[in-house]
Parts: C-alpha cells; structure tokens; sequence
C-alpha cells in the first residue's frame, strides 16, 4: 500500500473514522553494514534531505526513531559533482498549472497564485525548498502577478521576481487548535487511547509545553500584504505585521492583532536579502518594498 492516505481511519465513540480503503501497508527498511551506514549519515548530515521530517521529530508530530535506523526521503540517486539534495516541481503537474494560469489570465485582470508547503530547502524552516523557487518563477512567467505561499507557521522571505512579490511564507492568519477530540488514530500515533482528553495528549506531544509551534514565538508571528497593480506592473507593496499573542496563555493565542514593534520585518528583511529583497520599515511601522 503506497498511498497511506488513502487508508480509513479508525472510528472512535467520539470522532467518526475517516473515508477511505481498507489497506495493507508494509514496512521495508535496507540493513547495511556499518561502513554503508556512515556514509548514509554523512549523506543525511551534510544535506537537507532529511530536514522536514527531523524537524517534525523535534517538533514532537512525528515520533523518534529507535537507535541504529535512519529515514532516507529521496528515493533517486544521481552521480554528480557535488552533495547536495534536489527538489523539482513534477512536469506534469507544472504544465497543467501554468495552463490553469494561462487560461486564467485571459479571464481576469490579475491571477494570484497561492501555494501551501511546508517543504525545507535547508535544516532551517525559513528556507524554502528549492522546488518552490522553481515553481514559482515558472507561475510569473506564465502571467501570475504574485505567488503566495503558507504552510510551515512561519514567516518565509520576500522574493521580487520580475517586479512580481513571490511570499515563500506569510506566516499564520489564524492558529488555533481547540478541538474537543482528536480522530483515533492520532491518539495511536502516540500508543494511547482516545480516553485521554485532547490537553493530556497535547502534554505528551509537546513534553509539557516544551516543544512544538506554539514554543516557538515565530509561529505566532506573521505579515499581511498589501499591493497595488497598475496595467500590469506591480507598483507597491506594503507589509503590515501582525502578532498572534506569543506573550499570552495557550488557550487565549492565534488571534491576529497589530504586530508593530516585535522585530517581525526586521527578520524578513534579513532573510529576504539574499534574494535580493530590500524592505524598509516607515516611521508608522509599514514594510516598503522596493521595487
């Protein structure tokens, strides 16, 4: 079973199962000798291959692995000149989005492309992985006037490309999780029943609140994006910051307010300036682009 996804999901006497097949998954694993295994390492070490999923580990959403095992996400290798992990949008799909873009723009003034992805590019969750630049410059060039991207509850940098913004990340609108119940294969996920009430599950994923999104203030940190378009051109872009109450107890953050004063585009502009981005913070506390 390929598609996990694709699986039902177990019916709780709170929470009805999810849709789906009755699937037989397998587990495979390749048992090497330790010689193979150091050079694995190396491999998961000095590239980001392994980046997402080890920061979901540390993020408590994925669970640790047993000594002596290692994860290896990319199922392709190819004999080059350097190490490095790659990442490409699929061609076919990236025909069929610049088609739907193209047709699109012969319908409306403006096509905006948003994407969600939580992808990384580096072991760092404000770069974006390298297919997202890609794809991307591919979507302007097929007559998108701006990407937008969300995904990893967190601010990513500002790209102009072509005079078009391309938002790696805005961040969080919104971030609340007050469910009452979760469905029952997340309580297996963590090996107890869905007789645990959502807070005493939510204490073992973050170890009591000391690890997960809402430890880190970032998550609760975001942008909103105003821009003006005039025949075609990008003429301005301003950056409005917003906070989500990082200062605040659990259960009253990830409601969005004004976010002035926290350092939130003084982080952007650092980390957008490697793509050439230059982003100037006015007296009120607005974000100017150059453009």
């Amino acid at each position: 079973m390929g598609n996990v996804a694709a699986i039902a999901g177990k019916q709780s006497r709170r929470v009805l199962g999810r849709p789906g097949v009755n699937g037989l998954r397998i587990s495979d694993k390749i048992v090497v000798p330790e010689e193979y295994f150091k050079v694995l390492k190396d491999i998961d070490d000095n590239t980001s291959v392994n980046a997402q999923v080890t920061i979901s580990r540390s993020e408590g959403f994925t669970p640790p692995l047993p000594e002596g095992l290692l994860p290896m996400q990319a199922s392709l290798f190819e004999k080059g000149d350097t190490l490095r992990y790659e990442t490409h949008p699929n061609e076919v799909d990236m025909e069929r989005i610049v088609y739907n873009i193209k047709n699109a723009r012969q319908l409306c003034d403006y096509v905006a492309v948003s994407l969600h992805s939580h992808e990384v590019g580096a072991k760092n969750k404000e770069v974006p992985g390298q297919f997202f630049t890609e794809f991307a410059h591919r979507c302007i060039d097929a007559g998108a006037t701006a990407v937008l991207g969300h995904g990893p509850h967190i601010i990513r940098p500002l790209e102009i490309y072509k005079g078009c913004p391309i938002f790696y990340s805005m961040g969080n609108f919104v971030f609340q999780d007050l469910t009452e119940f979760h469905p029952e294969d997340m309580y297996e996920k963590y090996h107890v029943t869905s007789d645990m009430s959502v807070s005493d599950l939510n204490n073992i994923r973050t170890a009591n609140n000391t690890r997960g999104l809402l430890c880190n203030r970032f998550v609760l940190e975001a942008i909103i994006p105003y821009i003006e378009v005039d025949n075609d051109v990008v003429t301005k872009i301003e950056l409005f910051p917003i906070s989500l109450g990082a200062e605040l107890e659990t259960w009253q953050m990830g409601l969005p307010r004004p976010g002035f004063g926290r350092g939130i585009l003084e982080r952007l502009q650092v980390m957008s300036e490697p793509y050439g981005t230059k982003i100037t913070i006015r007296e009120d506390g607005i974000g100017v682009v150059e453009l």
